[in-house]
């Protein structure tokens, strides 16, 4: 393996902390939320948004993309999201058993 990618193993380990930070941050998820998914309820959002970010993930590991820090990588996620065709996550429903 070449030195190159150990490094970018590291980075991607630090770009899944910042994720979760970022999911957990209510502050965050409601400026996505009200710039990308309008009118939408926070059951819509949340799992659409956390959809995003692992899909966000995936694509800096393909393009081995390295941000310094938290907040770089916290400024790019809104201008990728904002090329994307944003599809929202369904809310599964129990189905009702009747006896």
């Amino acid at each position: 393996m070449f030195q190159k990618d150990n490094i970018f193993l590291s980075i991607r380990e630090n770009y899944k902390v910042y994720a979760n930070q970022l999911f957990s941050d209510t502050v965050f998820t409601d400026s996505v939320a009200k710039d990308f998914m309008k009118n939408k309820s926070k059951q819509i959002t949340l799992p659409t948004i956390k959809k995003y970010l692992g899909l966000y993930l995936n694509r800096l590991d393909q393009d081995k993309k390295i941000h310094n820090n938290k907040k770089e990588f916290m400024s790019h996620f809104p201008n990728w999201l904002r090329k994307q065709n944003i599809e929202y996550v369904a809310i599964k429903q129990k189905e009702q058993r009747y006896v």
